[in-house]
């Protein structure tokens, strides 16, 4: 179990993993950085450095609850596009992708279609 978790939160070449995605993540960030600005990308950068720093540390299954400070700082970050000045068209791109990636992951864990109806209602608004 240990060695599960360790490999899906922290293992750079499994790209599967959580620090993968927050490498993805942060690498697209850093290209809209002029749309997004220095203080909005600094969320997903904290992420990415909280995950690093984690991976490094990490030895138990029970470092993932350490792992809140990543959570936090990816909800700042979604906060923090919704309240910036940030054109609407990127904006919205921005929260298409973000839907449509959930309603996948959501379809493939065979989620019920209750379920599925407030990001689907979500995504229709952004489009």
């Amino acid at each position: 179990f240990d060695a599960f978790v360790h490999s899906f939160l922290y293992d750079e070449s499994n790209p599967n993993s959580v620090r993968s995605a927050m490498d993805y993540a942060f690498n697209n960030a850093v290209i809209l950085r002029p749309e997004l600005s220095s203080r909005v990308l600094q969320y997903v950068e904290l992420a990415l450095s909280s995950i690093t720093d984690a991976s490094e540390r990490s030895s138990e299954a029970e470092d993932l609850y350490d792992q809140r400070d990543v959570t936090d700082d990816m909800l700042a970050f979604w906060g923090a596009v919704e309240n910036s000045v940030v054109d609407q068209t990127l904006k919205s791109f921005l929260f298409v992708g973000k839907y449509l990636e959930r309603l996948d992951l959501y379809t493939r864990l065979h989620v019920s279609p209750t379920e599925l109806k407030p990001p689907l209602r979500k995504l229709v608004d952004y489009a």
